[in-house]
């Protein structure tokens, strides 16, 4: 329970923070909340000594509760009123599916995507909407409810599974609230290899994880320069979370846990197939002219690479070719290597290894070409990459540097040979 020493104390702190940082605090934009065990004359005079008012439960602060008792539905009753408001102020006979379908996904689902960044809201009050929002979509005649045919859930499935692709407001709240644990989540990995070494270590992998992920762990390329631990997430292509990405994975795993009938694929092509029932206009077919293998000038040696996937046999290639100006092959090399996590990171390792092969043959003016447009895109982008492979992009930028000139370009497949 507050008493007026304690309120002493945090005021003089407070003045030794302005005093050092030379900051005020804004009294106009500061409140008080008591709880129900502070006697009336205690709140009076920490209200005086302070100056600053006392507030009542869910006022706001930037559209939010400042405070959230257990009365959570209440606090957060505002934003039903806002898409009430919202829907009342259309002409619903006026509108036809599509643009109900508009007005539900851009202005009243987009309603309480603020407050659910910061809270979760509570489940009776998104039933509630979800309800309001079902009410709108089959409309009233003369008063009252049609028959809604289709279940919520079923609306919230993408098109190409029969749904009408509405958000679920539950899965999408938890995915907002997810970025908030993502930013926070900043706990190191352990070290997992051999003391001054650069080298998995098998023993302590194998007794501290299951089999599994252990073969997982022990197939991932170590980099070659010292990198700190690096959290990615792995459903987005530059490694950071995304909303969009958490939504679908949350929507993906409700749906994989209910039956269903085991023809999904097929029952993709049908719907995809009704979406598109509309007069498309005619696609003209061009040849795109590629390129043959092109010699580098004079002084400059040209290094393709290219990785390769031995279906079956849990392993892949990596190969790379050097020829000169004039088109003689000079050097040339292949490697066999444990299967990596994706077709990316291969082709990131190849190119690795075309650098490091360059070194090996004290090259001082060198050109890497591959067909890879994501791996060398990464490469020459001046930013980290927070991919499953940017640790290998990295390796590949410093690696560089110890060239006179060195330039990675795209080519395609038949440029590439």
């Amino acid at each position: 329970m507050a008493n007026i020493i304690e309120c002493q104390k945090i005021q003089q702190l407070l003045d030794w923070y302005e005093v050092a940082s030379g900051q005020l605090v804004n009294k106009t934009k500061t409140t008080l909340f008591f709880s129900r065990n502070t006697p009336k004359e205690v709140q009076r005079d920490i209200q005086v000594l302070l100056g600053v008012p006392a507030i009542k439960h869910y006022e706001k602060y930037l559209g939010l509760p400042s405070f959230v008792g257990r009365q959570k539905k209440a606090c957060f009753n505002q934003i039903k009123e806002r898409i009430w408001d919202k829907m009342q102020g259309w002409k619903e006979k006026l509108l036809s599916q599509t643009g109900k379908e508009v007005m539900i996904k851009a202005v009243i689902q987009s309603i309480p995507t603020y407050s659910m960044s910061v809270f979760r809201l509570p489940l009776g009050l998104i039933k509630d909407i979800e309800a309001m929002i079902s009410k709108f979509w089959w409309g009233n005649q003369d008063n009252k409810r049609r028959m809604q045919w289709v279940k919520w859930g079923t609306f919230c499935s993408p098109k190409s599974l029969g749904g009408m692709g509405f958000r679920d407001l539950r899965q999408f709240n938890d995915a907002l609230l997810g970025k908030q644990v993502w930013r926070l989540f900043h706990e190191k990995v352990k070290n997992l290899f051999i003391p001054g070494t650069k080298v998995w270590n098998k023993e302590l992998i194998e007794q501290t994880f299951l089999p599994w992920e252990a073969e997982s762990i022990q197939s991932i390329p170590v980099s070659h320069f010292p990198m700190e631990d690096l959290l990615i997430w792995l459903l987005t292509n530059d490694g950071n979370y995304s909303v969009k990405s958490a939504y679908q994975l949350l929507s993906s795993e409700i749906r994989s846990a209910l039956p269903s009938s085991s023809e999904t694929e097929i029952c993709k092509h049908f719907w995809n197939g009704i979406w598109k029932l509309q007069d498309s206009p005619s696609r003209t077919s061009i040849q795109r002219l590629r390129p043959n293998w092109s010699p580098p000038d004079l002084g400059v040696y040209k290094l393709n690479f290219d990785g390769a996937i031995f279906e079956g046999s849990a392993r892949a290639g990596l190969g790379v070719v050097v020829r000169d100006a004039e088109g003689m092959i000079i050097a040339a090399m292949c490697q066999n290597i444990q299967l990596p996590s994706s077709v990316d990171l291969v082709k990131a390792l190849a190119t690795r290894r075309a650098i490091l092969f360059a070194q090996e043959l004290c090259l001082a003016h060198v050109m890497v070409e591959g067909d890879s447009l994501k791996v060398i895109t990464a490469i020459n982008n001046p930013q980290n990459n927070r991919t499953q492979w940017g640790h290998v992009v990295e390796d590949i930028k410093k690696a560089s540097s110890w060239f006179q000139t060195c330039s990675f370009d795209h080519v395609y497949r038949e440029g590439n040979s």
